[in-house]
């Protein structure tokens, strides 16, 4: 039973209590008062630790073995009989849902659970506030459902999950792909990938609205093989695609704009197929001012299942079946392809619950009180002791994983600059002022007091794992040495001309740094950024901090609206790409890195953008350049430049990496790993298996 009534706000008024009771033990009483002068005779940094035991941080002793590998089938495992969730069982006995063996693919992939064979039935509640970016994104949302392959849960690789096969040929410019026989949509009607995908490529893909040519792997044809068997065909070698594939049935930004979505259901909403007409007609009935717009969001409905509306199916284990204000609901598909090794049809849980919150913070409480089945994203490092002593009281274990990002958060300057806004780019681009930001940073002290000491102090960097990394790179003015940063910062000109406390440009107006930011977990917690606000005061630097939606940070982001904003170096594993593209280089587009019309003038061959200014041209398309040949090879000798040049240039400013990551796990909720690496790349979410979850009251 759950709590409720007079016990659940006993629960929570406790919560809030030990909340405020921590924040003034950090702050010794009290509202807490940020450093403005960091003590100054802290040792520098030492280089990040090649003999760190990673494994121990992450590696969990119950993990089954068989999850590092392709799922095996039932008839490899001797598996010939299958059972249902009884909640099916009158749907079958009625006539209204095929028997649960002609529901399964011909031969059934194989999950082995965490710890044990689990029970049917319940209903996992979670919370959260953005549908697209919180704690049920695994079941719906952003980039968290499954995909073709999966991440193993180490890092290393991908292995074929909705896919039998996943073959990259012909110089890595084209991946066939063949899928499990007999999968079926969660309507039940068979996907029949060939014709899927060439139906897609034909019809849904509306390349008047969404050119692929202008993808950094150029898409250029989809070709079916047979009934099962398609081909994806790039117009360059995309070695790393299965980074893209681990959340998608096409690629990673095509997937965003119009996924994959069933072919039964675009022949009835296609203007091709019903005129343009009906198609508004259909279009205006649910809003929409535009077919193009109903169109767009109704293929995004086959992985976000966020609006009932509209119907859409899906291959993943839950489809939504109604939604409210308040809340919105979710059932199992009964055509989910996965059984468990007593053939029992997964999911064990019957049904999902979302709950909205107003704020993320409320998550944190309502998992802390046991509202919440699981809570993910919405948690904080630092009130890790909070979790720990809270536990009896919520009912719950706080899991502690280990968050493989390179950097978080790293800070990035905008290197082209919004109209009004020109004076500071000679500064940005600057090395001696990035470097001078860097050096002011007290990156010992933000570690024990927002990861108690356990993350690792570095510059923006390759892992210290891999074989290419140098302590010279992890150390790159990583040191906390603001002595050495007012020099800096006073040989470019900027002197403090009023007396204020804060330096000014040297026509005496103020020299004051936007920071756009928002309450995401990728983009950290608030006090890490207001704590490296007061060091950068420290040495006479005013930057602020705007607060806004994540959807209007993302939006200036991409229009280039921002000054200086934070994220977080994730992707490391099996391969930099996060890096790569986040980061140190100009490949990706310019909502994610510094180097904004930049990256657009090389992405476009010249065509759009801006040319770098001639002192850093070469050094800029070196990095692009770079960035392209190692995409196009994975040959690490295309990676040392970058990592040379990030050591020399300071394009991302580095605070740590590889910070505790905590989750909270309600007692009941069980076959939830203890300990796992934490990682976009590796899957996050995926990797814990949460179709092998069951709930036992």
């Amino acid at each position: 039973m759950r709590k409720k009534g007079d016990r659940m706000k006993r629960n929570m008024l406790f919560v809030v209590f030990v909340l405020l009771a921590t924040s003034m033990l950090f702050a010794g009483g009290g509202k807490e008062v940020l450093p403005q002068q960091p003590a100054v005779d802290q040792q520098p940094v030492q280089s990040p630790s090649v003999g760190v035991d990673f494994d121990s941080l992450w590696q969990d002793p119950n993990m089954p073995k068989s999850w590092f590998a392709a799922p095996r089938t039932a008839s490899e495992l001797g598996i010939g009989n299958f059972n249902q969730s009884p909640y099916l069982d009158q749907l079958v006995k009625s006539g209204a849902m095929p028997s649960v063996k002609d529901r399964l693919p011909k031969d059934p992939p194989v999950v082995e659970p965490y710890d044990k064979v689990g029970k049917y039935g319940g209903t996992l509640i979670v919370y959260g506030v953005d549908l697209e970016r919180t704690e049920f994104t695994f079941f719906t949302g952003y980039n968290t459902q499954e995909g073709i392959n999966i991440p193993t849960p180490d890092g290393q690789g991908y292995v074929p999950w909705f896919a039998q096969d996943i073959e990259f040929i012909e110089g890595d410019t084209v991946i066939q792909i063949t899928f499990r026989d007999g999968l079926k949509w969660s309507d039940g009607v068979p996907f029949k990938a060939g014709d899927e995908y060439e139906f897609y490529w034909n019809y849904t893909l509306d390349k008047s609205l969404f050119d692929t040519s202008l993808l950094m792997n150029p898409l250029e044809d989809i070709v079916k093989i047979d009934e099962n068997t398609i081909q994806l065909r790039f117009g360059s070698p995309v070695p790393t695609y299965n980074y893209e594939l681990k959340h998608s049935w096409i690629g990673d930004m095509l997937e965003d704009n119009m996924p994959l979505a069933p072919m039964h259901i675009m022949k009835q909403n296609l203007p091709a197929f019903i005129g343009e007409a009906a198609a508004l007609d259909k279009a205006k009935s649910l809003g929409f001012n535009s077919v193009e717009s109903y169109l767009t969001e109704l293929t995004q409905q086959v992985r976000k299942q966020s609006d009932p509306r509209f119907k859409m199916p899906t291959m993943h284990a839950y489809v939504i079946t109604s939604r409210s204000e308040s809340e919105l609901l979710m059932e199992r598909n009964a055509y989910y392809p996965f059984v468990d090794t007593k053939g029992n049809q997964l999911p064990y849980i019957d049904k999902l619950m979302v709950r909205f919150a107003a704020h993320k913070d409320n998550i944190e409480l309502q998992a802390m009180s046991g509202a919440a089945d699981i809570a993910m994203t919405s948690l904080s490092s630092k009130n890790i002791p909070v979790y720990i002593a809270n536990e009896g009281k919520g009912n719950y274990k706080t899991h502690i994983f280990l968050d493989a990002s390179l950097n978080k958060p790293f800070y990035s300057l905008n290197l082209t600059m919004p109209e009004g806004l020109e004076k500071y780019e000679p500064y940005f681009r600057n090395a001696d002022f990035r470097k001078a930001l860097s050096l002011a940073i007290n990156r010992d002290q933000l570690n024990d007091r927002f990861y108690f000491g356990k993350a690792i102090p570095m510059q923006v960097t390759i892992a210290p794992m891999s074989d290419l990394f140098k302590p010279e790179y992890g150390n790159a003015y990583a040191q906390f040495d603001p002595v050495a940063a007012n020099k800096l910062l006073d040989s470019l000109g900027l002197i403090d001309k009023n007396n204020d406390g804060f330096r000014d440009f040297p026509d005496g107006s103020p020299f004051k740094i936007q920071m756009l930011w928002s309450n995401a977990s990728y983009l950290s917690d608030i006090g890490v950024h207001e704590y490296v606000v007061s060091n950068w005061g420290s040495v006479g630097i005013q930057v602020t901090i705007q607060t806004v939606g994540i959807d209007p940070f993302w939006d200036r982001s991409a229009a280039l609206d921002w000054e200086l904003k934070p994220h977080l170096v994730d992707g490391s594993l099996p391969y930099p790409l996060g890096l790569v593209r986040l980061a140190l280089t100009p490949v990706e587009g310019p909502e994610v890195n510094p180097f904004g019309r930049w990256g657009t003038y090389f992405l476009s061959d010249g065509q759009s953008g801006d040319r770098p200014p001639a002192d850093l041209y070469d050094e800029v398309e070196m990095l692009f350049t770079s960035a392209e040949k190692w995409l196009q090879t994975l040959d690490d000798q295309y990676l040392i430049p970058i990592l040379e040049s990030q050591a020399k240039n300071i394009w991302a400013i580095g605070t740590v990496g590889f910070t505790p990551y905590p989750i909270i796990v309600n007692n009941r909720l069980k076959n939830v790993p203890e300990k796992i690496l934490w990682d976009e790349a590796i899957g996050r979410e995926r990797i814990l298996y949460p179709m092998q979850w069951y709930i036992e009251e």
